[in-house]
């Protein structure tokens, strides 16, 4: 070592080494309950990175770099952050990337993936692609975000065309615009179930089971203690854990959330979030449901420290450097930002009709 300060920082490289979250700087909330009020159980080293912030340093730490929230990056962010994770594996290992940008299965790639394999039986159109092989009813709903559908549910070319108009007249991107067919996997006792569970170190955890009335199942309790004797047996035995590890696995994905159902013994995925909130304040929770709140965190602390583990025995160990990837990130940022800008001259509603005139060519008439 040329200097004592050098020897420091090898050997905090090599022991003190950190998991870096990385996610966009207005969606890191996802983490903070963990962290603060859960960091007991999950007692793991992790720290919060925005991708505004790591591209405004000259270097980055040597440890692992989680990349989340990617379906939320612009083009020119998606493209400085694929440059750096390959950078990371190039001089750290493979180990050292979780969630690989260029890898990861977003939205649509990945139910386009998973109806090919006969995994779903239902169909996403891009809305400029939509053909009269289509299967309603249908409805929309963003790519690349996790708002749920943009309608209920449209049983017609007709009611499809209107909502269409609809929703590009209040400036949704015409490209960001899906069509999905609607499959029904309501049970036989007439409510609707959707599963969770999270990849994280290569372990599937199951993270909890919601029941509704309606086809959108959004997560609540209904109370019955029923619903939570089987929310318990999901919970503890972890059922569909090999085919949801290999699901993860074929969408590139060593960090995120499924969000899925079952057709009798199918699972049909809805999506893998790679930003979900992990968990809730303590003061959400009621005292049964406190129990199950502390063995997930435990869990995925568990699994993130094995990311960790298979990490430290690694290549490398000192900071690298990315400045020149975050200079050219700049560069593309301006020009993009000011064709973003000049759009926005032009009346939402008079932009959203010219797309929906351009989007009519793809529908048959009824």
């Amino acid at each position: 070592m040329s200097s004592i300060s050098d020897a420091v920082r090898w050997l905090e490289n090599l022991f003190i080494f950190m998991i870096f979250f990385l996610t966009k700087a207005r969606h890191t909330y996802t983490m903070h309950p963990l962290m603060d009020e859960w960091g007991d159980e999950a007692d793991v080293a992790l720290q919060l990175l925005s991708y505004e912030e790591l591209l405004k340093r000259k270097v980055i730490a040597y440890g692992v770099y989680i990349f989340a929230d990617i379906e939320r990056l612009s083009p020119p962010m998606m493209n400085a952050v694929v440059k750096i994770a390959d950078r990371i594996e190039a001089e750290w290992g493979n180990a050292a990337v979780q969630n690989h940008p260029r890898k990861v299965m977003l939205r649509y790639q990945l139910l386009t993936f998973l109806y090919n394999t006969g995994v779903n039986n239902y169909r996403v159109y891009r809305a400029a692609a939509v053909t009269g092989e289509c299967c309603f009813p249908v409805f929309l709903r963003c790519a690349n975000d996790h708002r749920g559908s943009l309608t209920g549910l449209l049983n017609t070319q007709q009611q499809l065309r209107q909502a269409l108009r609809a929703a590009l007249r209040e400036g949704v991107p015409a490209d960001q615009l899906l069509v999905t067919e609607y499959c029904d996997t309501r049970s036989e006792d007439g409510w609707f179930r959707k599963y969770a569970a999270f990849i994280a170190g290569g372990r599937v955890i199951p993270r909890h089971l919601a029941f509704h009335r309606d086809w959108m199942v959004k997560l609540q309790y209904s109370g019955r203690a029923d619903h939570y004797a089987e929310e318990m047996s999901y919970l503890s035995a972890n059922p569909h854990e090999e085919r949801l590890g290999e699901i993860f696995s074929m969408a590139g994905i060593g960090y995120g959330r499924i969000d899925y159902s079952m057709d009798g013994d199918n699972i049909r995925v809805w999506e893998i979030n790679t930003n979900p909130t992990v968990i809730r304040p303590r003061s959400v929770y009621d005292s049964m449901q406190i129990g199950n709140q502390q063995r997930f965190a435990e869990s995925l602390g568990r699994a993130l420290n094995e990311v960790h583990s298979a990490f430290s025995s690694g290549q490398g160990s000192a900071d690298l450097t990315v400045s020149d990837i975050g200079r050219r990130y700049e560069h593309e940022r301006f020009f993009f930002r000011i064709k973003k800008h000049a759009r926005q001259l032009v009346s939402p509603r008079l932009v959203g009709w010219l797309r929906y005139c351009r989007l009519r060519g793809s529908f048959s008439e009824d």
